[in-house]
């Protein structure tokens, strides 16, 4: 049960905006698919239209042997293209977590700087991107106390 809400909480993490990563993250798997299938395609063109019509049907063995080939090759082209599509999910679902995961702290400061409140500094992971963004927000909020202080001193 522990394991379950951990696991849970793993996945909410990376997936903070589940709908447009998935957005994101269809197209490069329909662009996968649709490269790999072309490639099994033109195997299949290759070895049956062009292959196997230079003699190879008068020898029933090398025959046998190269449409053995062919389905194998299709085979690890299907294996490859499984592994490709979840190396290819793993890695945009990293990035657009480090590229959506700021969106949640930067929302949270803007509503305070809206709210009146500059006395917050925002901070983002690491490895996120946006880090100008925050560096400018900070700006601002800095600028914003200055100018608050200033006109309670008036």
């Amino acid at each position: 049960m522990e394991t379950d809400k951990r696991l849970h909480r793993r996945l909410r993490n990376y997936l903070i905006f589940p709908r447009i990563q998935l957005e994101l993250l269809v197209p490069a798997i329909v662009l996968s698919l649709a490269i790999t299938v072309a490639l099994d395609v033109s195997y299949y063109f290759l070895f049956a239209k062009v292959i196997m019509p230079l003699g190879l049907p008068f020898q029933p063995e090398l025959t046998y042997m190269a449409s053995g080939f062919l389905v194998h090759l299709l085979v690890v082209s299907v294996v490859v293209m499984l592994i490709n599509m979840a190396a290819v999910s793993a890695a945009m679902i990293v990035q657009t977590h480090q590229i959506l995961g700021p969106l949640i702290p930067i929302t949270r400061h803007i509503r305070k700087l809206v709210e009146g409140n500059y006395d917050s500094e925002l901070t983002i992971r690491k490895g996120d991107k946006l880090h100008v963004l925050v560096e400018d927000l900070n700006e601002l909020t800095k600028r914003l106390r200055q100018e608050s202080s200033a006109q309670g001193k008036k």
